[in-house]
């Protein structure tokens, strides 16, 4: 089991991330533009000449392969069920393999969409050109730094809220900490309750679970369960020192005056 930061797709439709890679995408059409100026008058009118002559004239071309590139990787990567930012060694090295099908993909539809341009402008198609290792470098460049940055942004939300990571369990089902309602031992085996009342098994210890759930939120009332401090209803005397603790499903666990007391705490009524 692993708890992990789900990823934020949502990201690769923002209008400002499109923006900034749009304008990523033509800058190394400015910088050969203005490379190619060898006097200082030429220089001086680089940024307005290359603006007219280059960005203008490819912002078609480049809306459409960023476009391509965030839609197939949204696609590539929810088809393949990851939700979560890659953990180990191959996750990334599955992950990395479909930004490779993603690139090619995008390439695919730049050079498609720069020889439409070329045939509507009249101009002669260039196609070794379209096929030169700088283009395929570029687009691979997109795919690639906007994958980090997804991966980026939603490690960041995620510390931002603990509970809305990812809690992978043994049957391979990805589940929001903040869907648990509590996690508990029974027979030598430990099992999360959602707060659907659903029961999915673990092959973690109570420990485990305990110091990767976000101690704000969880808390151990005694030796065999965690609960979601939320889902405390109420909680009264039973006998020798010991409380039931009851949850708004209905459900009540023992626990010692000690561990209520921090409980109380938690919950701001200490």
């Amino acid at each position: 089991m692993e708890v992990n930061a789900r990823f934020r797709y949502g990201l690769l439709r923002n209008p400002l991330f499109i923006a900034g890679f749009l304008l990523l995408s033509v800058v190394p059409e400015v910088a050969a533009y203005c490379n190619s100026l060898w006097s200082a008058e030429a220089l001086a009118s680089c940024g307005q000449e290359a603006i007219r002559a280059t960005y203008l004239q490819s912002s078609f071309l480049s809306f459409s392969v960023v476009l391509v590139a965030f839609e197939s990787q949204r696609f590539y990567f929810q088809s393949q069920n990851l939700l979560t930012v890659p953990a180990s060694l191959r996750q990334w090295a599955k992950a990395h393999t479909g930004l490779l099908l993603v690139s090619g993909v995008a390439f695919v539809v730049y050079v498609g969409v720069s020889a439409g341009v070329q045939w509507v402008a009249g101009d002669a198609l260039e196609v070794m050109d379209l096929l030169h290792p700088g283009r395929i470098l570029r687009v691979m460049g997109i795919v690639f730094l906007s994958f980090y940055a997804l991966t980026w942004y939603s490690k960041r939300k995620s510390k931002q809220d603990p509970l809305k990571q990812v809690l992978h369990t043994d049957k391979e089902q990805p589940l929001l900490l903040e869907e648990i309602r509590y996690f508990t031992k029974e027979d030598r085996k430990y099992w999360v309750c959602t707060r659907e009342g659903n029961r999915i098994p673990l092959s973690v210890t109570l420990q485990q679970f305990e110091d990767m759930a976000p101690a704000e939120y969880f808390a151990r009332i005694n030796r065999s369960t965690v609960v979601r401090l939320q889902d405390v209803a109420s909680y009264n005397y039973w006998e020798h020192e010991k409380y039931i603790l009851k949850l708004h499903s209905g459900e009540e666990f023992v626990i010692t005056r000690k561990r209520l007391n921090q409980v109380k705490k938690l919950l701001g009524r200490g």
